[in-house]
């Protein structure tokens, strides 16, 4: 069976009320093939996310810092991370 008929069957089952198994069973499709197909076609056809950066201010660690703290992010939200903790 071809890509296009595939999506056919795909939005079919969408816009049915059953599961998978009983779709695959109604119409004769082998079931891993179904689910196969439903993830290859809502992977092609979902929009693609823009890459996106963010500028990182680095501070010079306070004197009374150790080796353990060395690595601390701080986010906008106020979420923070250190090489020990995780804290939001």
């Amino acid at each position: 069976m071809k890509e296009a008929a595939w999506q056919q069957h795909i939005d079919a089952f969408n816009k049915s009320n059953l599961s998978k198994m009983a779709y695959a069973n109604k119409h004769g499709l082998v079931y891993s093939q179904l689910l196969y197909w439903s993830q290859k076609l809502s992977i092609e056809s979902s929009p693609k996310k823009e890459e996106t950066f963010s500028f990182v201010k680095i501070k010079p660690a306070p004197a009374e810092s150790t080796l353990r703290d060395l690595v601390a992010v701080e986010f906008p939200s106020r979420a923070n991370y250190s090489s020990t903790t995780l804290s939001s």
